[in-house]
């Protein structure tokens, strides 16, 4: 490569033995160092390519480094002399099969290794993320219809709280997480701190009432309107018997709850919220009274429903871990019928493999001289429990190898169970066992405005450094080419348009591509800026439509350069209801959704009476309905 490493740059790569913690930000160079690295482990002798993992985030990545790799393997076979063309040559044959992959990919080799010792057929396959996120949700849907018909009253509840699409999106967050951190059914349930809940639903149950006297109190203010005295004067009014209520709510944390109660207690704060929202403080209420009208609308809007369960808790505990170990188990019986793992049984049977049998582990540890692992702020506890298993031994040359690369800034995976505080904890580990830290801090992609703007942000970001793990923020810095910066922008500022969402105000989404319009149309109007020459970039398009209207609103035309994914186009989804009614015939919403689509054409209006008529499905097979009765109206447009 023309370009000289950076010191800390070398000093990556010129490490050998012991751990290593590399903190790396955006533009660091981060690749090039992990190749550098694992060319000079090759170069001095140390190990071979069948001795090295490297573990990166995606395929994507893997490639990568697997051709950059390849490139520099062809460049030491064409340079080697004599005595080195055999070892040069070969560690060009091992490339293919060499592991640099990622996490899952590198389980799923363990476990292919040692099928015997994983207890699996040698010959699985593996249901990709979204295959098994669907079969997933089928199932959950299926488990919440079959309780539902045979009239299981606690889920009845559950549904008519949450709403039945709510409370099946909810289950199925939590239990994708209790996968992805290797925990079974009945360690969730083992992770429950009742007490802890009951006693943060007191506190907000002290909270409001707090708020609630202090309402009693306004009334001693000299600057309120006739209009709210009288608001006052019918809430002093309605007062003693939700005051007599907020005490049995308390009483309710120290013993048990039957289901009458709790719909009684449910509806009773249901009322107090309108009555705080609309009847006694709602309309215009004197700016000075405000803040505590929100706080406490906020405060139950808290309260109801979410954290309202607990008043239930313990029987609410239970049954939703009974729907849990039942969804578990039909999920389990689906992968073993068809002898399919997803990307969560190769991290936990690989780490349960590990635990169990002490030769294996061995045999990997001797194999594995070397790991190196990317983008570490993406993992979670059981990949960390993994790296260990494979990692720990007394230090000895070629062991305890361990070198991770990261940055808390880029932890963006929360969402999929990544937990940004294991780089904290594993980097102070690997520290304590006498391992480096080198922080790669040079920005070679960020113009210098960008690198500040960062820095700034971040800065006050990192304040609560719980949030991160316990890491420090390292500021970044214009990376260098011969004295000037590898991305100079000449003075283009970055700007940061801060927008306030009220709460009761229109959707934040619609707020922010309203103010974005506004300030590209001025750019376009006082600025001479061209709509061509304007990208407007997003982490996901979920929401990019309110985006769209708002330019067009404001005549700034704009093209979306990539759409909804695949299993989100309107004619993937009517395949999807087709298959899905073949499947099960009593699945009357997915009949609906194909009855509805280009294929029949049926309008609403036809599937209103269809529905009262017996029901959709029944109407559907009926021959003499469908012909003569639908048809004569004029409802059926094509069959």
């Amino acid at each position: 490569m023309s370009i000289r490493p950076t010191d800390a740059q070398r000093l990556v790569i010129e490490h050998r033995n012991g751990p290593l913690v590399v903190g790396a930000g955006a533009g660091a160079g981060k690749t090039r160092v992990l190749v550098e690295r694992l060319m000079g482990l090759l170069d001095n002798g140390l190990g071979g390519l069948d001795e090295v993992v490297v573990i990166t985030f995606t395929r994507k990545a893997a490639t990568e480094l697997m051709q950059r790799i390849e490139l520099l393997l062809e460049d030491r076979v064409a340079a080697s002399k004599p005595e080195e063309l055999a070892f040069w040559t070969k560690q060009k044959n091992l490339l293919p099969a060499a592991a640099i992959t990622t996490i899952h990919g590198f389980c799923g080799r363990l476990l292919r290794q040692y099928p015997l010792a994983a207890r699996v057929e040698p010959t699985f396959q593996v249901l990709d993320e979204t295959e098994a996120n669907y079969i997933q949700h089928q199932l959950a849907e299926e488990l919440i219809r079959e309780r539902l018909e045979q009239g299981d009253l606690q889920l009845d509840l559950l549904c008519n709280l949450f709403g039945q699409a709510t409370l099946r999106d909810a289950m199925l967050n939590v239990y994708q997480r209790m996968r992805a951190w290797g925990l079974s059914v009945h360690q969730l349930g083992a992770q429950h701190d009742t007490e802890r809940v009951n006693r943060e639903w007191r506190q907000l149950l002290d909270q409001l009432e707090q708020y609630l006297l202090e309402v009693e109190s306004l009334e001693e203010w000299e600057n309120l309107t006739p209009a709210f005295r009288r608001k006052l004067s019918a809430w002093r009014r309605a007062w003693p018997p939700f005051a007599e209520r907020l005490q049995r709510l308390k009483q309710y944390t120290q013993q048990p709850v039957n289901l009458e109660e709790y719909e009684e207690a449910a509806e009773w704060l249901g009322l107090l919220q309108d009555a705080v929202s609309s009847r006694h403080l709602g309309g215009n209420v004197p700016r000075d009274v405000r803040p505590l009208v929100s706080e406490i609308r906020e405060l139950l809007r808290e309260i109801l429903p979410g954290k309202f369960i607990s008043l239930y808790e313990p029987a609410f505990h239970t049954y939703l871990l009974q729907l849990f170990e039942e969804l578990d188990g039909r999920y389990q019986e689906y992968k073993q019928s068809r002898r399919t793992l997803d990307y969560e049984d190769l991290q936990v049977r690989a780490c349960d493999m590990l635990r169990r049998h002490e030769a294996v582990r061995q045999e990997c540890r001797r194999r594995y001289r070397y790991l190196m692992v990317d983008e570490y702020q993406d993992t979670n506890g059981l990949q960390r429990e993994l790296l260990q298993l494979l990692t720990q031994l007394p230090h000895e040359p070629g062991t305890n190898n361990l070198m991770i690369v990261g940055d808390p800034k880029q932890s963006i995976y929360r969402f999929r169970g990544a937990e940004v505080q294991v780089f904290g904890e594993t980097a102070r580990d690997l520290l304590s066992r006498g391992g480096k830290q080198v922080e790669l801090q040079e920005n070679f992609r960020s113009t210098p405005a960008l690198i500040d703007f960062q820095n700034w942000l971040f800065t006050m970001l990192f304040e609560d450094d719980e949030a991160v793990g316990g890491m420090q923020f390292q500021p970044a810095k214009p990376g260098l080419i011969d004295g000037s910066p590898s991305a100079d922008d000449g003075d283009v500022p970055v700007e940061w348009l801060l927008t306030h969402c009220p709460r009761n105000g229109p959707p934040a989404r619609e707020v922010e591509a309203e103010r974005l319009a506004v300030y590209l149309k001025q750019a376009v109007d006082r600025h001479g800026w061209r709509c061509g020459d304007i990208a407007v970039l997003f982490r996901a398009l979920s929401n990019v439509k309110e985006y769209e209207q708002a330019l067009r609103r404001h005549g700034l035309p704009c093209v979306v350069l990539a759409g909804k994914g695949l299993y989100d186009q309107q004619e993937i989804k009517d395949v999807l209801n087709v298959l899905q009614y073949l499947e099960n015939r009593r699945n009357e919403l997915a009949l609906a959704g194909v009855l509805r689509s280009p294929m029949f054409g049926l309008d609403d209006r036809s599937l209103f009476w269809m529905a009262v008529q017996g029901g959709i499905g029944a109407n559907f097979h009926d021959e003499r309905y469908r012909l003569q009765d639908v048809r004569q109206d004029g409802l059926l447009q094509r069959a």
